[in-house]
């Protein structure tokens, strides 16, 4: 179990699909930023899933950009050296490092632009031990990542 973190790509949107969706699929774009099946019939959800997952375009389950954030000692490593400062990371503490093994979870763009303003501090804080400063150093670099392809696409990052 780990923590993962990524962002949907927008093929879908701008018409980039490489192969287009059947017409039963009625496929919509959910509020985390993925393609939804909208027919209740077993089958066609089965074939949507091998579709969107291989088929509709070059991004594999159709994510942009994905990041392993880590298992769950190195969430609970980056909660806890965080937890020292925990007035400056707010949204870090609260929704995105919140547990080792959240998912489901999304944030959506106005939580990003809070995170972007988060995101700076942790390059100037003062990790415990090397070990420690090396996975927070390696967990910036992941969320600048995750922001700037989140904001050129205006989608959520999703965990």
């Amino acid at each position: 179990m780990g923590l993962d973190a990524f962002v949907y790509c927008n093929c879908f949107e701008t018409g980039k699909l490489l192969s287009p969706p059947r017409a039963d699929f009625d496929v919509s774009v959910s509020d985390e930023g993925g393609l939804e099946c909208g027919s209740r019939d077993l089958d066609t959800q089965i074939a949507f899933d091998a579709w969107r997952s291989l088929e509709a375009c070059e991004h594999e389950d159709g994510k942009l950009l994905q990041h392993r954030i880590g298992n769950l000692s190195l969430v609970g490593r980056l909660r806890q050296e965080l937890n020292r400062r925990h007035e400056d990371f707010p949204v870090i503490l609260t929704k995105v490092i919140s547990s080792g093994s959240h998912c489901g979870d999304f944030l959506a763009m106005d939580d990003i632009r809070q995170l972007q303003l988060e995101v700076p501090r942790l390059k100037n804080f003062p990790c415990s031990d090397e070990e420690s400063q090396a996975l927070l150093d390696r967990f910036h670099d992941q969320l600048v990542e995750l922001i700037e392809c989140a904001a050129v696409i205006n989608k959520p990052i999703v965990f």
